[in-house]
């Protein structure tokens, strides 16, 4: 495997080779540091609270500063072309179907909390699954929680109407005003719920 590392930290150009060390027989992937150099397609990109938006079509986004387990299982997982985690396709999908990119930070942290939804509980603490989207990114809960009410807000007001409308249903109208955080994440959750279901009895 070929990885071509495109950043000015030597300190993280080192880590991704440390990381990457133990992976053999895949395709070669190019690694960009959003900081200091503009994103190309098929790409892993890293991004931090300067970048708003990865613009080009990139096949992951991970926040800095990253872990060397990380790295290692993201590199792993894209350059073995291994779809592992079928809900993080299905909401991906859906998510750029209603006009929502997954190259959008917030759009990342509502899949990730759609996915740390625990289903059949009768009360769900919001803000501990934030917490947890904010630990995996090495961010905070606050900059977690405005990046998606941000996506939201952006999701309601540009993206496809008739979309949101074929996901949600009655249960949000986008006339009406958007859903908050918590709303969105709980509702996104029993859809997954109910799409899996449906794959499970056909």
């Amino acid at each position: 495997m070929s990885i071509k590392i495109l950043t000015n930290d030597d300190a993280l150009r080192q880590q991704i080779n440390i990381a990457c060390a133990d992976i053999v027989d895949t395709a070669d992937i190019c690694i960009v540091d959003r900081r200091t150099h503009c994103a190309v397609r098929d790409c892993i990109a890293l991004i931090d609270e300067s970048v708003n938006e990865v613009l080009a079509d990139c096949l992951y986004v991970a926040t800095l500063p990253i872990k060397n387990e990380t790295i290692y299982s993201i590199v792993k997982r894209v350059t073995t072309n291994e779809e592992c985690d079928t809900t993080w396709v299905m909401l991906r999908d859906i998510f750029e179907e209603m006009g929502l990119k997954s190259n959008r930070k917030g759009t990342l942290y509502l899949i990730d909390a759609v996915r740390m939804y625990p289903m059949g509980r009768a009360k769900v603490s919001i803000k501990s699954i934030l917490e947890e989207v904010a630990q995996k990114y090495s961010v905070t809960p606050s900059s977690v929680e405005r990046a998606m009410r941000t996506a939201i807000e952006y999701l309601f007001r540009y993206g496809n109407r008739d979309k949101i409308y074929s996901v949600f249903g009655n249960t949000v109208d986008p006339d009406k005003g958007k859903p908050s955080n918590g709303e969105f994440i709980s509702l996104m959750a029993v859809i997954v719920n109910e799409h899996e279901a449906q794959a499970f009895n056909t």
